[in-house]
């Protein structure tokens, strides 16, 4: 078993061979620890027994839910993952998890368990990414296929310090914990990096393009993508940006809030830190609370009995953002609108924008 530790607030194990077990083992891999306290949550890919009598079961949002007995079953694209339903989900313990089950869906439940404890220390997770400059870091916030990973890499190139891609950990006293899981490359960025892909993914990015550009109906466009996916590649820091500095926290200077605009030039809309705080909260309900809310009302039907999950997420949602509030109260916080026309936005000129605003300038 591989074992990990989140900045000694949360350990956790994973079990198991194959694609799904590596895939956690590489975007965790700077939280491996050697030996140390049991982990409190393990995470065993394998396939699952079959019930020993037809469970109870929920269907909806292209998802199943399912009660064997004292387990709450979630079932995505034909795979499953079973979990103890009887006791709250912050003493959740094991989970049993088969290795076809979708990355994300996972990543969402294992963050779920996470945030709880997290919390209790005073720490919420942020959509965001998080590079430093000397002891302090800025922080971006922004929806998803806006942009973070393209200003994300921009900068690192010109030698920012990195904390985080995709998602961060700010705790209350306004200092950021890294969170270093990899830098990804997809359909939303990878014009802007094509040097980092093979040719087949390039050719496949450009087909897609191409489809788009055609407006052809939906249903050739999924038969399209069904032929030749979408491509996504994943990179660790090491791989792109072996010399960048990995701090393992920072204090937060700076709060961009990162969107697309009509503009010809980047402009910025000064914000408030409760403004700032509103924004991001909302990102969080899109990107995870929403499917979360669906996930703990089925457990809550399955389990009348209780304990109630659907209460444990209202609890960590407010929890976080009283902690964002604070967390945020002493940052410069800011709006940077990006012109993003139709040769996409000019990330060298996003990354001027920030370091003037950075120093002063």
């Amino acid at each position: 078993m591989s074992r990990f530790s989140l900045h000694d607030l949360v350990r956790f194990g994973v079990e198991g061979r194959g694609p799904l077990p590596d895939y956690l083992r590489m975007q965790y891999a700077s939280f491996e620890v050697e030996g140390g306290a049991d982990p409190e949550l393990q995470i065993r890919i394998a396939e699952l027994a079959a019930p020993t009598s037809p469970p109870l079961r929920l269907k909806g949002d292209g998802a199943a839910y399912l009660r064997d007995g004292p387990h709450f079953i979630w079932e995505r694209s034909g795979a499953q993952v079973a979990m103890e339903g009887s006791s709250p989900l912050r003493d959740l313990a094991r989970l049993s998890v088969e290795p076809g089950f979708p990355r994300m869906d996972l990543n969402r439940l294992l963050e779920f368990r996470f945030r709880l404890p997290m919390l209790e220390a005073g720490v919420a997770l942020v959509h965001a990414s998080c590079l430093s400059q000397g002891k302090s870091c800025m922080v971006f916030p922004a929806w998803k296929a806006t942009g973070k990973t393209s200003l994300c890499l921009t900068l690192l190139a010109r030698g920012h310090g990195f904390l985080s891609d995709d998602r961060i950990w700010l705790r209350r006293d306004g200092h950021a914990l890294a969170y270093p899981r990899y830098l990804v490359i997809n359909a939303s960025n990878a014009g802007d990096f094509p040097e980092l892909l093979d040719s087949r993914a390039r050719f496949a990015h450009g087909a897609h393009r191409a489809l788009e550009t055609w407006g052809l109906p939906a249903v050739v466009s999924r038969i399209a993508g069904r032929l030749l996916p979408r491509p996504v590649r994943y990179f660790t820091l090491g791989e792109l940006f072996p010399d960048a500095p990995t701090p393992p926290c920072a204090e937060v200077s700076r709060v961009v809030f990162v969107v697309c605009d009509t503009r010809t030039d980047p402009a910025w809309d000064e914000l408030d830190a409760m403004q700032m705080s509103a924004l991001v909260r909302s990102v969080s309900d899109f990107e995870w609370n929403a499917e979360l809310v669906g996930f703990t009302a089925a457990h809550d039907v399955l389990f009348p009995e209780g304990p109630s999950w659907r209460e444990e997420l209202r609890s960590l949602v407010e929890g976080e953002g009283r902690v964002l509030a604070e967390a945020l109260s002493r940052a410069d916080c800011a709006r940077l609108r990006l012109p993003c026309g139709e040769a996409g936005v000019a990330w060298e000129a996003a990354a001027d924008a920030v370091e003037a605003r950075a120093t002063g300038g």
